[in-house]
């Protein structure tokens, strides 16, 4: 197993791993101090994939460079985290790494997915993702790559926006008004490239579009030069649990191709949420 597998776990890939004030507002009301800030740096040790500072890390996490030292010393001495000795830097430790493996194998979506993202890579030859919702954003939480040369590459626990991404406007499409108001309130709608959607009323268009024909495309909003179809996978309840998504150069995923791709996309989906124990209703 190789060491991204702990990010799983510990919510790397963001592009920031500070603490905004909403966040301390919502985690005040419910959570115990120490162990909140202990796992901000944990979650900050995985961000910046490389030995980090005390004053950067301090910085990163919104902590005075003293508080960051006390809980770090606990850490090293629990093995989640570690210290260089020449240079006083620190890394995430095996402990992490321990724990990112446990969740990685225990996850059952994960398992049940999986043959199904297979399936739809070899149909598609494109690379497909499994992606679950966690607050404001879509994380990938498994992969299975093309065969192309040129192809699409998420790492595992990688989060992603959820206005922008084909699997994000997938989860923001079936969330209730409130629950959806909420997440764009909170997070605005930032420009990723010069096709993203930018104002709520153009989303809340893409969004009805999303529910009535059953998929997502993420046309060059996440990353220019790239294509992304997502659809939704529900389990028991008929709650959406996760999104399965293939990603592509706009070069071989053309216009042309995408009422294809999306029928196949959504094909593959219902397959798994009939798995997962769904039921259609007409």
């Amino acid at each position: 197993m190789e060491s991204r597998d702990w990010w799983i776990f510990f919510g790397a890939g963001r592009e920031n791993a500070g603490v905004t004030k909403k966040d301390k507002g919502f985690r005040d009301r419910a959570t115990v101090q120490s162990v909140d800030r202990s796992l901000d740096i944990l979650e900050a040790l995985a961000a910046v994939r490389d030995e980090v500072g005390i004053l950067d890390l301090s910085k990163r996490v919104s902590l005075r460079a003293s508080t960051v030292h006390r809980l770090l010393a606990t850490l090293v001495l629990r093995g989640y985290a570690r210290q260089n000795n020449p240079t006083g830097r620190y890394s995430l430790g095996p402990r992490a790494l321990q724990l990112g493996r446990a969740y990685h194998d225990r996850s059952d979506l994960r398992a049940e997915a999986h043959p199904f993202l297979q399936r739809l890579m070899e149909a598609s030859g494109e690379t497909t993702n499994l992606s679950i919702l966690d607050h404001a954003e879509a994380v990938y939480v498994d992969q299975v790559q093309s065969p192309h040369v040129v192809r699409m590459f998420a790492e595992i626990g990688r989060r992603v926006p959820l206005h922008s991404t084909g699997c994000g406007k997938v989860f923001l499409a079936y969330l209730t008004p409130a629950e959806r108001t909420r997440l764009l309130t909170d997070n605005g709608l930032p420009a990723d490239t010069r096709y993203t959607i930018t104002t709520a009323e153009g989303l809340a268009r893409e969004l009805a579009e999303i529910r009535r024909r059953g998929y997502a495309v993420d046309n060059q909003e996440h990353d220019e030069g790239v294509r992304c179809i997502a659809a939704p996978a529900r389990d028991h309840t008929g709650e959406v649990v996760a999104a399965i998504s293939l990603s592509g150069p706009t070069t071989r995923m053309a216009k042309e191709r995408l009422t294809e791709l999306g029928k196949l996309v959504t094909t593959i989906c219902s397959q798994l949420s009939a798995t997962l124990g769904y039921t259609e209703t007409t």
